[in-house]
């Protein structure tokens, strides 16, 4: 598990870096991206948020608040956006 704050400041650092035309997303993952920072921003960030990833299902990752089960937000790989996931982890 890590923190909301953690997660914050990886997604915030590269949301900053697509408006400022370094990455380039698809419109579908920058709203992706956009609500779970907004998200994350409600949070107290020391507050726990799951990490549920794999690579092989649809959506391939989701971000879920520990205390609640609520999920902040999660990457779905449509159709051409096979190389986002890419572009997020580089």
């Amino acid at each position: 598990m890590v923190t909301a704050g953690e997660i914050l400041r990886v997604w915030s650092y590269r949301l900053n870096a697509y408006r400022a035309g370094v990455t380039q997303w698809t419109p579908s993952l920058h709203r992706a991206v956009k609500s779970l920072v907004e998200n994350l921003k409600a949070l107290e960030p020391a507050e726990a948020v799951e990490l549920d990833v794999d690579l092989n299902r649809s959506p391939i990752a989701k971000f879920i608040r520990s205390k609640t089960g609520e999920i902040l937000g999660q990457i779905d790989l449509h159709d051409g956006e096979a190389g986002d996931m890419a572009k997020l982890v580089n």
